[in-house]
């Protein structure tokens, strides 16, 4: 908040301070809203109170803005208005208006352009991006520069006062605050000599002991030897092994002890050790490309021939966030757009079905977003162990479709089937809960939640420690290898034929009588309940899980036909956000 006092608006800090520096979405000041404007002062007075010496944000015109916020009683997102006012227009949308700290008014945004962030923003390495953006000269590098600069003083002030070592700090800040690096991995990023020298001539000071590193020969404060991370001991000032769980597996340990058995641009085969392989997806967002799909079936091809058991999972920000629904992805082979389509639908549901039956075990490792085609992809697995922190859904409506990977077909066979083998049970509650869930691309909180979602089973697993995620899917693999694992056998999914569809044909309209959904909405509803009932059956019957997966398949290469939901890829593709039209 101090950047206030440089003349920068509340627009500004959060433009820079979010992802383009490695920091979550919600930066600065929506964070303070989302925890609390009055809850950030109480901690700052009680922390200034019992830490005198620590350097504070509530001086000068922050002081000045957060009093008079808090005696507007402006607390953020428990009384919808903070540094930031949520706003909805004529047409029903909505939007946040942001706190002019000057005139103390709440403003449309203006979506703050920079010039730094511009030229850095598809840089994906955070180490790169950041070393690219503080060379620039524009008000978003000088802030990126300030930021870091003061970061790696005052942490390297904290070795060994509060710390003993480095990796604590750095744990704390992406454990904590959600940072992809910490301090120190950005410091290694950006080149330890050379930033210091820049510090110093820009009145910042690190610890002493950081010179003394670089003067005895020591240029960085990780390093790896012999594939064991390395970081540097102020004092014992030297190199020594950083203490890891037995239980901690990443993908990065793996490719240095030369684990990786198959790899292209966008994913990666690994052995993991004990039979078990781990497929990893490295593409933009881990979205499925054909190269993932590639990398998927020769998984499928080594798992029958050399190995007992295979984990899907990575190291990355997130899980996977669905299929890359790029034109130019789509239409790299030449093919007619709809010939294309259905190919590429057929393909992955096929891929999907023989992950389900795959003689071998397979078990998938998700968490954080874990979006359409990545929900299916966890759906198709034996077993799930996720991380506790999980966001999972069915989210193809969001651009105009609806999920063809196998995702109604799973939902209901996990959801449905149960009910209806019970005599005289109502499908319908059940139903409108399934047909919901998907129409209104519902997110699951955590990994509980996703449980009660249908998600995920009782057999499957929560795990804790996200650094653990990966060690406990290979111990699940491996027990399930040992257990004289078989696949499922194919099972008849129910479907409740014209008279459910009516039903919900009938909620439906009401919905568009009520101005509650659009037009083109009500197309996708519509076919999403076409696929749920099974089509225009004349009553309710059981049927083969392909009947489904056709009717999936039919209803896509249908929607993405239609120049409604074509203006929805491309407003999210192009902004990151769903469209309404």
């Amino acid at each position: 908040m101090v950047r206030l006092e440089n003349g920068y608006t509340v627009e500004e800090v959060d433009t820079i301070a979010g992802p383009p520096l490695g920091y979550p979405g919600t930066a600065v000041f929506r964070l303070l809203d989302l925890t609390g404007i009055d809850v950030a002062a109480y901690v700052e007075k009680n922390t200034a109170a019992a830490l005198p010496n620590e350097p504070t944000w509530n001086r000068g015109k922050s002081a000045a803005v957060v009093g008079q916020v808090l005696a507007h009683k402006w607390f953020g997102n428990k009384t919808n208005v903070g540094f930031y006012r949520e706003v909805r227009g004529a047409d029903g949308q909505k939007d946040f208006w942001v706190l002019n700290t000057e005139t103390l008014e709440h403003e449309p945004p203006k979506k703050p352009r920079f010039d730094s962030i511009s030229a850095t923003r598809k840089i994906g390495d955070l180490g790169q991006r950041l070393k690219a953006m503080i060379a620039q000269t524009d008000r978003a590098a000088q802030f990126a520069w300030h930021d870091l600069a003061f970061q790696f003083a005052y942490c390297s002030a904290k070795i060994p006062e509060t710390f003993d070592d480095l990796i604590s700090i750095d744990n704390a800040m992406k454990w904590g605050y959600a940072h992809e690096l910490g301090p120190f991995e950005k410091w290694d990023a950006l080149g330890v000599a050379d930033t210091v020298r820049r510090m110093e001539a820009d009145g910042y000071h690190p610890a002493d002991w950081v010179k003394e590193m670089l003067g005895a020969g020591h240029a960085t404060f990780y390093k790896h030897s012999g594939g064991t991370l390395m970081q540097y001991n102020p004092l014992e000032m030297k190199h020594v092994p950083v203490r890891a769980s037995a239980r901690a597996i990443s993908v990065a340990r793996l490719r240095l002890n030369n684990r990786e058995v198959e790899c292209n641009d966008d994913a990666s085969l690994h052995d993991m050790g004990d039979g078990v392989a781990l497929l990893e997806y490295h593409s933009k967002a881990n979205t499925y490309t054909p190269q993932v799909v590639e990398m998927l079936e020769k998984a499928l091809e080594r798992l029958d021939s050399d190995f007992d058991a295979l984990v899907m999972g990575n190291d990355g920000p997130l899980f996977c966030a669905g299929a890359n629904l790029d034109p130019q992805t789509l239409m790299a082979g030449g093919e007619p757009p709809v010939v294309m389509v259905d190919r590429l639908a057929r393909n992955f549901q096929n891929l999907m079905q023989a992950i389900r039956f795959s003689p071998k075990p397979i078990v998938a490792a998700p968490f954080d977003r874990t979006l359409a085609g990545g929900t299916e992809t966890c759906l198709a697995a034996h077993r799930i162990v996720a991380a506790v922190e999980l966001h999972m859904g069915l989210v193809e409506v969001g651009v105009g479709l609806i999920p063809a990977g196998g995702g109604c077909k799973e939902l209901l066979r996990r959801v449905m089937n149960p009910v209806m083998r019970i005599e005289n049970a109502d499908p319908l509650p059940v139903m409108q809960q399934i047909f919901m869930q998907i129409g209104m691309a519902k997110v699951s909180a955590n990994a509980k939640e996703a449980r009660t979602m249908g998600f995920l089973t009782g057999s499957d697993r929560f795990v804790m420690n996200r650094d653990h995620l990966l060690g406990e899917a290979k111990r699940e693999a491996r027990h399930m290898a040992d257990g004289n694992f078989r696949p499922p056998a194919p099972e008849k999914i129910y479907a409740g034929g014209r008279d459910l569809l009516a039903a919900l044909h009938m909620m439906l309209l009401q919905m568009r009588e009520g101005s509650f959904i659009s037009d083109h909405d009500l197309v996708i509803a519509r076919k999403l309940a076409w696929v749920l009932c099974g089509g225009d059956l004349s009553g309710p019957t059981w049927v083969d899980e392909q009947y489904l997966l056709d009717l999936e398949r039919q209803a896509f290469v249908y929607l993405i036909q239609q120049p409604k939901t074509q203006e929805r890829i491309l407003h999210m593709l192009t902004t990151g956000k769903p469209l309404r039209n």
